[in-house]
């Protein structure tokens, strides 16, 4: 087993072809995880949108005929045309009617292939699917496939999260429909689900749920989500610690509808406080407010043993001007390494707060 803390996004289909839902719950599991499945239905068929560009002639005679017999237009006609160019396929000896014939529907298909090109564009950018792609190419996220040829996808996708859930491998991050589902499996004793399963599922609920709460998830990209969870990787730790142990005050599965204000309470009892903490420890650890302040009340005192000391006790040959510039260079070059070597020890202080990654989350997304 990979120490890598692995979740998995349940995410039911929304109305319409849309994907908002979708890259919200993986956006939250990005910030949390090392790394993600998203199971979805809708996401699994949105991935295979770019490849009706490069469809084989044989698959696109096979949407065709599914086409003509969802919309009951004239399938009859159409299935003896497929089975006319089949023949001219076969045939090895074609007369030059047949040749032109069989050379206008291989142009016809290209075409359809461009226009099918264009029908996915349109697509994925009225799904906002764009961001699935991008989570794709980092390598941190996994598309559950599903087999959209047979007529039990829905079958298939409640498959998949019951087994997730009883797997005790991953951490269920669920929607509220898809947490609905396993609620009533359980209660129906159709899964029995690992103690450890549902300690893990609290987690996820109560990281995805917290950060929901910030501002402007929605609106930032995957990109921008998962170059934040790079340059926090170390604050993580301390974040997921944090989490552990508030998920120990929280009573119900995230299935259960008393979960949500157990998130709230949690958010206002423990993290508001904290993020509020740390932004008023930032705002009184200014560098230059400590610096001036060191100006203002420590009188300059140049050690007699360093370089600069000596220099100035043999300066009797050098201008006054001189000597006393020398001096205030000198005296500010230390105060000023004071005043640095206190701000970096205030500043890692500040950084070992267990919820410093949701502070810095939330700055990097109001910016």
């Amino acid at each position: 087993m990979s120490d890598l803390l692995h979740i998995t996004v349940g995410a039911a289909p929304q109305a319409g072809f849309n994907l908002t839902h979708e890259l919200r719950l993986l956006k939250a599991g990005l910030l949390y995880a090392d790394k993600v499945k998203l199971c979805s239905l809708s996401s699994a068929m949105a991935v295979t949108l770019p490849y009706l560009s490069i469809l084989p002639d044989k698959e696109i005679l096979e949407l065709t005929q599914h086409a003509a017999k969802a919309l009951n237009q004239n399938p009859e006609t159409v299935e003896a045309f497929i089975q006319k160019y089949q023949q001219l396929q076969k045939k090895k000896h074609r007369t030059p009617q047949e040749l032109i014939l069989l050379q206008n529907i291989k142009k016809q298909f290209d075409k359809t292939r461009q226009e099918f090109g264009r029908v996915a564009e349109n697509l994925i950018k009225e799904a906002n699917a764009e961001g699935l792609f991008s989570a794709i190419q980092s390598g941190l996220v996994e598309i559950q496939s599903f087999d959209f040829q047979k007529d039990n996808a829905v079958e298939q996708y409640i498959s998949m999260i019951n087994d997730a859930v009883l797997s005790g491998e991953t951490y269920p991050l669920l929607d509220d429909f898809t947490g609905n589902l396993v609620r009533l499996a359980i209660e129906a004793g159709k899964i029995v689900p690992l103690g450890t399963t549902i300690t893990k599922a609290k987690q996820t609920g109560l990281s995805s749920g917290l950060f929901e709460k910030l501002p402007l998830l929605d609106e930032a990209s995957v990109d921008e989500i998962i170059e934040v969870r790079k340059e926090l990787d170390k604050p993580l730790t301390r974040f997921r610690s944090a989490i552990v142990n508030f998920s120990r005050q929280i009573e119900h599965e995230p299935w259960a509808k008393e979960f949500p204000y157990e998130v709230d309470q949690v958010f206002i009892e423990h993290v508001e406080p904290a993020v509020l903490d740390i932004d008023e420890a930032y705002k009184s650890n200014k560098f230059i407010v400590s610096l001036v302040k060191k100006f203002a009340d420590k009188p300059l005192v140049l050690p007699s043993t360093s370089a600069i000391g000596f220099l100035l006790s043999q300066a009797s040959n050098v201008p006054n001007v001189f000597t006393q510039s020398l001096s205030l260079v000198a005296g500010s070059a230390i105060i000023g390494l004071e005043a640095v070597e206190d701000w970096q020890k205030k500043k890692q202080e500040i950084e070992k707060n267990q919820l410093y990654f949701y502070y810095r989350v939330k700055k990097s997304l109001s910016t």
